[in-house]
């Protein structure tokens, strides 16, 4: 589903920009690192920008991409679908705007020490004032979440922010999907070829 929006024609041009760049790279990295700057020229009162993405494997939310961020530490977080703001975000699909340090607190409540030991590691041991996190969807899957954190007591987001980094995070979905094919086709083909050469070179001890 898509949404409608209504935005300055600054704004606009910024978006229509990150589309294009999102249609020119089929590496996952590159993809998030462009989702991540478009982000913030787009919100520039805000300190961090995380990328989490789900591993269907491990059934966790991990670090895909970030700024502001100490990477290593973040990097040992993998929330549960439901677990902290993230991962609730993740489980009802839905985006949430955070303008109190309660109910950041109260949506943070649920986290397990580990995570929360490296999250504040990896945010520099510093208070959330505001947030908001997206939900990352392509048609009915949701692929992650994009978190915006501000720690400045004037940096209070509005819903307009919200809702622009819900395009952001809506155009990427598409991008990150096309990325995840092109690596697993890549993978089978590698693999293909592998199993041609193993039995290329079996043929021809065996003086075929």
């Amino acid at each position: 589903m898509r949404h409608q929006y209504n935005f300055n024609p600054q704004t606009a041009s910024k978006l229509l920009e990150l589309n294009k760049l999102l249609t020119q790279s089929l590496k996952l990295e590159s993809v998030l690192q462009n989702v991540i700057a478009a982000a913030s020229e787009l919100i520039e009162i805000a300190d961090t920008f995380i990328v989490y993405l789900y591993d269907e494997s491990a059934d966790k939310l991990k670090l895909a991409e970030g700024k502001g961020i100490h990477e290593e530490s973040l990097k040992k977080v993998a929330f549960d679908p439901g677990e902290s703001i993230a991962g609730k975000v993740f489980r009802d699909r839905e985006p949430k705007l955070f303008t109190s340090e309660q109910e950041i607190d109260r949506y943070m409540s649920n986290m397990s020490k580990v995570n929360y030991r490296y999250y504040y590691k990896g945010v520099y041991k510093q208070k959330i004032k505001s947030a908001f996190c997206v939900p990352i969807l392509n048609r009915n899957r949701c692929l992650g979440v994009l978190v915006v954190d501000n720690f400045k007591e004037n940096g209070i987001f509005a819903e307009e922010d919200m809702q622009v980094i819900r395009v952001v995070a809506e155009q990427s979905a598409i991008a990150i999907e096309n990325s995840n094919v092109y690596h697993n086709l890549k993978e089978k083909n590698d693999l293909l070829a592998q199993s041609i050469s193993i039995h290329t070179k079996y043929y021809r001890l065996m003086g075929g």
